[in-house]
């Protein structure tokens, strides 16, 4: 893989509680590609992981984020309202 930083990870503050970032940097980046997982699922989804280990070799960093209630450890997804608050804590 060609990323200088692999897997670097970055806690966020928001207002529906931690969330969390897994950097997956390009050496020379034109964009970054934000992606979540599902209700179901999580970062080490295999579509998410496919996206983090090939665009980086193209100029894009992926940033893998973590949902708030996934980072607390709960199962279960909250309801899309919750989801929202969680986004717009992680890019403002």
């Amino acid at each position: 893989m060609t990323t200088e930083t692999v897997g670097a990870r970055e806690r966020v503050v928001t207002d529906a509680g931690d969330a969390r970032i897994t950097w997956h940097r390009a050496k020379k980046p034109t964009l970054v590609l934000a992606v979540g997982h599902g209700a179901g699922g999580g970062i080490e989804a295999r579509d998410l992981r496919a996206l983090a280990e090939v665009l980086p070799a193209h100029g894009v960093s992926v940033a893998l984020v973590e949902q708030p209630w996934r980072v607390a450890g709960k199962k279960v997804a909250p309801a899309p309202k919750t989801l929202d608050v969680g986004w717009r804590g992680v890019w403002p």
